[in-house]
């Protein structure tokens, strides 16, 4: 036996398990009996657990999971036995389909199976296309939902009182029973434009009922007497919602209701010619009351406008001969002007999503302006055109950087790294006509020596001075540091004079040599 059949022989199994729940709950007496009848309706009052009714959906789920493999298999490879597994297949969902659909009877039940039969009467027409060998022209059914509200009545309760006043057998109404009111708003499933199902979302008590009291007379009296009435009673009507889909969506359509008479015969008791209660022997209805009903739209609204839109329209280029030009030259005479297309369009919309255009109309507003180029014919010589590379070099200033030494004396700076200028390198490609140079365009700006910053050493160290003769400072000593301060500010300025050659490096010699006596100076001080 083949998986195919296989797989299907489980899913008849399933199938058979279901239709057996299903059948219990739709028709118990046909429980033990294996053949289901789908024209057999399931009681208004029985319901099936939301478990059973998954199971019994989910059943039929795989059915038409397995029309469609077999449909895929029959369309790859229409054999013989592809051909009687899709038509066992179709055959079986056939006779679960009523069955399962009428198991559904819980609102979320109806709801979700909904979609499972527009899937299975998609598939059963392509299914049977197929086997009778013509193509299949499956239509999808368009579903959708819209919410409406209706009114309800809630009768109203009844109670009874003694009153000692009346006489015995008396009924008096106290306090006349109004009904109340409830308005339920309803979940409606349409497709293509009928209702298929109707789920309830909420419900809510507009208006409470009134108690209806009446009175039931306690006290012995004279003589009772009892006749028959019969009077004419008005009959109120309902309101109620309905989809029409003639209608446009969002429109309102309201038949109104009218009033229905009821004939009531009466038995009325009286008790010393006073009427103490009365009995509703029959009621016969005079005048059927018409419900009020309001109808919502559900056709789509389709309308139509008119748009328009402008195209640029390219202008035309035509050439003209110059003898007076240079033969290849070329020269704008007359400068060419693009021209607007206006074009008219009918747009159709259908609930203001566009499903349409047709071109109206399609116009040149503004004619477009040919450009007129003029050729020139005229021989010339040709000129000697030559291209060479020139190189060129540019100083690069360095930048100078300042950094603190606690070591030095306040005021004093030093150079501890010198600064360097550095190289940028620029090639030219030069063009030269008859030997003329008629062009020059820079082909590569390149830094080949980066300059080097100079980095200056600032002293922060503060010198103690005291009015001692010990701490006098020596004329010499000082001498020496303005000698050497002097020196520094010398030392910088020419470094800022020189370009950065080995006379750099032996002015940071001699900064250094500078410091080193400075510093040697100030030592000596201190001893003294």
């Amino acid at each position: 036996m083949s998986r195919k059949k296989l797989l299907k022989l489980g899913i008849s199994i399933l199938a058979l398990n279901a239709l057996g729940v299903a059948t219990y709950h739709v028709a118990p007496d046909l429980y033990q009996i294996p053949t289901v009848h789908a024209e057999e309706t399931p009681a208004e009052d029985e319901e099936i657990p939301d478990g059973q009714e998954r199971s019994i959906a989910n059943t039929f789920k795989r059915m038409l999971d397995s029309i469609e493999s077999s449909i895929k298999d029959f369309t790859d490879s229409p054999d013989e036995d592809n051909k009687e597994l899709l038509e066992g297949d179709v055959e079986e969902a056939k006779n679960f389909f009523e069955t399962a659909k009428n198991a559904m009877k819980s609102p979320e039940g109806q709801k979700s199976f909904a979609a499972l039969e527009a899937r299975y009467n998609t598939l059963k027409a392509k299914a049977e296309a197929l086997l009778s060998g013509k193509p299949a022209q499956p239509a999808e059914p368009k579903v959708e939902h819209q919410e409406i509200t209706t009114t309800e009545e809630i009768p109203y309760p009844s109670r009874t009182e003694n009153n000692a006043v009346l006489p015995e057998g008396t009924r008096n109404v106290k306090q006349a029973g109004v009904n109340g009111e409830k308005t339920i708003t309803w979940d409606i499933t349409l497709t293509n434009g009928k209702e298929t199902a109707r789920t309830k979302k909420s419900e809510k008590v507009t208006k409470e009922p009134v108690e209806e009291i009446i009175e039931v007379g306690t006290k012995k009296t004279g003589v009772e007497t009892k006749e028959t009435v019969t009077v004419e009673e008005k009959v109120a009507f309902k309101e109620e919602t309905k989809v029409d889909p003639a209608l446009d969506k969002g429109q309102t359509r309201v038949e109104e209701g009218e009033e229905g008479i009821d004939e009531v015969t009466y038995e009325v008791t009286k008790v010393d010619g006073v009427e103490t209660s009365r009995k509703e022997v029959s009621r016969k209805t005079k005048k059927a009351a018409k419900n009020k009903i309001t109808y919502t739209g559900a056709k789509a609204v389709v309308t139509t406008k008119e748009e328009t839109k402008t195209e640029e329209v390219a202008f035309q280029t035509r050439e003209v001969e110059n003898a007076l030009l240079a033969e290849g030259v070329r020269r704008v005479k007359t400068a060419g002007k693009n021209g607007v297309r206006t074009i008219v369009y009918t747009v159709t919309y259908t609930d203001g999503v566009e499903t349409g255009r047709v071109e109206k109309s399609s116009t040149i507003t503004t004619p477009a302006v040919d450009e007129i180029v003029e050729v020139g014919t005229k021989k010339v010589v040709a000129p000697v055109v030559t291209t060479k590379e020139e190189t060129k070099t540019e100083e690069l200033d360095f930048q100078t950087k300042e950094i603190t030494n606690p070591e030095l004396p306040e005021g004093t700076r030093q150079v501890k790294t010198a600064g360097k200028k550095g190289v940028r390198t620029i090639v030219y490609t030069v063009t030269y006509t008859d030997g003329k140079e008629t062009g020059r365009v820079e082909k590569s700006n390149t830094i080949t020596t980066p300059a080097v910053d100079e980095i200056v050493e600032v002293g922060t160290k503060k010198v103690a001075s005291t009015t001692t003769n010990g701490d006098k400072k020596d004329p010499a000593t000082t001498g020496n540091q303005a000698e050497s301060t002097k020196k520094e500010e010398t030392a910088s300025q020419d470094k800022k004079a020189l370009p950065s050659t080995g006379t750099a490096v032996s002015s940071l010699l001699s900064v250094i040599g500078l410091a080193f006596a400075s510093l040697a100076a100030f030592v000596l001080r201190k001893k003294d």
